[in-house]
């Protein structure tokens, strides 16, 4: 094995950062959790009475399927062994299998869009389609909206919350670590929490986890920027290990 000897920084906290940090160091990389973002679940919220009266539960984030499991766990609601499952992605699914089972639906596109339109097309017909949605209060729309285009009843349920850190407390850590090859970020409210704290976008490639995070670096006006083509973290190593492997820009 040929070692790159890189440094990359991980938007994440050092639990979810680990698989992805295990993965790199035979590479000679070394990588830095630098977490930007905090996570909040709503326990406030109760479980609708009729939520057995959906036919699927779509969750569009792992953190989406942890917030609603540990809501419905203190509820004591037994949800039927019939209701569907999709959810977003391959560590969304893992997380589903996890607290519940192995998902019903899980697109090979990882993004919102691409799981409303795997459900339009496998799930039956859209007009029966009554689906329940729990998600983030930042949960971008195209979801629902092309679940509602095609007729289909979505109910969006917030039951968590993201919280960016303290921009200082970021930079006080980024300052110590810069210079890097490369940042990698998980999600889009990562991506603006990096770029409060951090101004400057050069020198460093930026990988998204997919298309969303994609989309949201371009608007954050980074321009050298790499996508993972999945959302495992042998999925993300391998983009990053590409990436460092050869320039991407001229």
């Amino acid at each position: 094995m040929i070692e790159i000897n890189k440094k990359i920084i991980i938007t994440r906290n050092v639990k979810k950062s680990a698989p992805l940090v295990a993965i790199l160091e035979p590479y000679g990389i070394s990588s830095y959790a630098v977490p930007v973002t905090r996570t909040v679940f709503d326990v406030s919220r109760t479980i609708p009475e009729n939520l057995n009266e959906y036919n699927c539960i779509a969750f569009t984030s792992a953190n989406a399927v942890c917030a609603f499991s540990e809501i419905l766990a203190k509820s004591g609601f037994k949800v039927r062994k019939e209701l569907k499952i999709a959810a977003v992605g391959l560590s969304t699914a893992k997380a589903a299998k996890s607290a519940f089972r192995k998902p019903d639906l899980v697109p090979e596109k990882s993004d919102g869009g691409s799981l409303a339109e795997a459900m339009i097309e496998k799930m039956g017909d859209p007009q029966k389609l009554n689906v329940f949605w729990p998600c983030g209060v930042d949960a971008l729309p195209d979801f629902e909206e092309i679940l509602a285009g095609a007729s289909a009843d979505v109910t969006r349920w917030e039951c968590y919350r993201t919280e960016a850190l303290d921009p200082e407390d970021i930079r006080s850590q980024l300052q110590k670590l810069a210079p890097w090859d490369l940042a990698f970020f998980a999600a889009p409210s990562a991506v603006k929490a990096f770029s409060e704290a951090w101004e400057d976008k050069s020198g460093f490639i930026a990988l998204a986890i997919g298309p969303t995070t994609e989309e949201a670096l371009k608007k954050a006006g980074y321009n050298r920027i790499v996508t993972s083509k999945g959302t495992t973290a042998t999925e993300c190593a391998g983009a990053i290990v590409d990436a460092l492997r050869v320039k991407v820009w001229s």
